[in-house]
């Protein structure tokens, strides 16, 4: 019995796992898969996409309708026609009732506009109203695409809007860094100093705590709900929630949202080994009572 716990809890703990910075990068069947269900990439990962999947478009699990849409789309691109292929995500973008459908059309649009029709302003208003399962990687594009246009004062634009718009604390505190690296790298010293000194000016050591502590919660909560789906025998639920946590722990990363990123990391390992050590526990006490 032990051996079938562990070994699905095994194939739980593979999905869970995070990409790290510094792993192979691997085949790129296996990275654009990746890419297809919005999990996190390596930063080596990232560049490999960029160079040479930039006229793959993402997809997400959809309807026969939608599905053809996307195909449509891919197609048409690979055809050598972006245009159509515009407008056929375009399309699928304004009909779909489904977030996800909808985060990978207009990630898809702006990628269409970036790389086939090289539209920066069609791309970057694509990619500015990509929300949910795609955003991270979208703002990636927008603001890589801006500095290779040269455009440096639109990232720097851009991400002042966006942070003085984020409500939640972290994403602020990561935006906020984003500027000042970016303007640091750029020669823009004075726009620098004012992105550091909102960090140190609006945040508190006792905010940072407050942040980690709250990417921990989440990661408990977690492996709370997974301990009783797991009495249940409800495998499936527990595969699920386990996909949730690990494309939330690549939305952190793409973000540069590192101080959530890393303690919500230590507290999936962290997770892991509690369940280990329940499973030998029950393991024990079953061949004690055997033994009676």
């Amino acid at each position: 019995m032990r051996t079938c716990v562990l070994a699905a809890l095994a194939v739980v703990a593979v999905l869970c796992a995070p990409l790290r910075a510094g792993e192979e990068p691997g085949e790129m069947g296996e990275i654009l898969e990746r890419l297809d269900r919005g999990e996190p990439l390596a930063p080596e990962q990232l560049g490999l996409v960029d160079r040479f999947a930039k006229r793959h478009l993402v997809r997400v699990r959809c309807s026969t309708l939608e599905e053809a849409r996307f195909s449509l789309a891919q197609l048409q691109l690979k055809a050598g026609r972006p245009e159509k292929a515009a407008e056929a995500l375009q399309e699928l973008a304004k009909s779909t009732q489904d977030v996800d459908v909808k985060s990978a059309a207009l990630y898809d649009l702006g990628k269409v506009y970036r790389f086939g029709l090289r539209d920066v302003k069609q791309a970057a208003d694509a990619f500015q109203k990509v929300d949910g399962r795609f955003r991270s990687l979208a703002r990636r594009d927008l603001l890589n695409m801006y500095q290779e246009a040269g455009q440096i004062g639109k990232a720097v634009e851009y991400l002042q809007t966006a942070a003085a718009a984020a409500k939640d604390k972290g994403e602020k505190l990561a935006l906020l860094r984003r500027l000042g690296q970016l303007c640091k790298r750029a020669g823009k010293v004075d726009d620098a100093i004012a992105a550091y000194q909102q960090i140190t000016e609006q945040f508190t050591d006792k905010d940072i705590k407050g942040i980690r502590e709250a990417a921990v919660r989440r990661v408990t909560e977690a492996f709370a709900k997974c301990r009783t789906l797991k009495r249940q025998g409800r495998w499936r639920e527990i595969d699920q929630l386990m996909q949730q946590v690990r494309l939330w722990l690549g939305q952190l990363a793409a973000d540069d949202r590192l101080d959530e990123f890393r303690a919500a990391q230590a507290a999936v390992d962290d997770g892991w080994r509690r369940v280990e050590q329940e499973e030998n526990q029950r393991e024990r006490a079953e061949r004690g009572d055997e033994g009676d």
